[in-house]
């Protein structure tokens, strides 16, 4: 449980980010968040097929 809380917790601060910064790429959200741009273009995808973005 401990990698999907944290992975949850990971997608609602991409969410969040979103909602204040729409349209960032994935680049841009990696470096205010601390990711890696690999990683949060992950995110973007996971919350878009989610429909949660």
């Amino acid at each position: 449980m401990l990698f999907e809380d944290w992975l949850e917790e990971l997608e609602a601060e991409v969410a969040g980010y979103l909602e204040e910064h729409p349209g960032s790429d994935a680049a841009t959200i990696a470096a205010s968040l601390g990711l890696s741009r690999n990683g949060a273009a992950f995110l973007i995808a996971k919350l878009r097929r989610e429909q949660k973005i």
